[in-house]
Parts: C-alpha cells; structure tokens; sequence
C-alpha cells in the first residue's frame, strides 16, 4: 500500500474479494466507522473489529457484488474522498446503489471512515 490513496483501494479490492482479514488490517484498532442507516441517519460502529462484524454479517459469499470507483479518489488533508457504485444479485433480488465515502487514513491505517449512500432503505432491504 503506497500512502493514503493506496490504503483506501487496497480496503475497496479487499471487500471486493471478501477478504476480511485484508480489510481488517487497513483498519486502525479504535477506527471508528460512520455508516448510513435504513433511514438515512448515521450509524456508529466503534473499533476495527466492530466494523469487520458489520461487514461478515452482509455474507458477502453469498452475493454476488461489487464496489467499484466512479471517479479517481480526491485527497482532502489526511482523508481520502471515493465516490462509488455499489451493484448487488442474490437470487432474484438485485441492489443498484451510489456511496461516498471520506476515509481518514493515519500511520498506513484507516482510522475514520464515514459512508453516505444515495438509496439507504434498498440497502437495508437487500442486505437484511
């Protein structure tokens, strides 16, 4: 991973591929994670391993997903800003879904990460 940008992609390949232990490690320990709830209010999750509970309880192997940047990432001080799509298929259900995403990155590690998307009830529909 080369500097800030290179932490971030290496979070979006990990999650990508559903390797939580590669996601994990981009993750400082008392990372703090600010996500979009089904009602569009934000949702805490406190330490790296709380986020990684977040993400194992999706069960990413049994979708088929993907995260993809639909822009270059913006550097903004110690944070890095990706814009991203968001496309999902388990069965017949379907997710079509658009995020930002502003990730402090401190020491090689994310130590905030604070996720907006465009359609919160879709996703709380699909991933539930």
């Amino acid at each position: 991973m080369s500097g800030p940008v290179g932490v971030v992609e290496a979070f979006l390949a990990a999650f990508n591929a559903g390797d939580l232990d590669v996601l994990r490690a981009c993750l400082a320990e008392d990372a703090v994670a600010s996500v979009t709830g089904p009602d569009g209010e934000p949702v805490e999750m406190t330490g790296a391993d709380g986020y990684v509970a977040a993400v194992t309880a999706m069960n990413l192997p049994a979708v088929d997903y993907s995260v993809t940047l639909t822009q270059a990432p913006v550097v903004v001080d110690d944070s890095v800003l990706v814009m991203v799509e968001v496309r999902a298929r388990r069965g017949e259900r379907a997710l079509h879904n658009y995020a930002a995403h502003l990730l402090r990155v401190i020491d090689g590690r994310i130590s905030r990460l604070t996720m907006v998307e465009a359609k919160p009830a879709d996703s709380d529909e699909f991933w539930t």
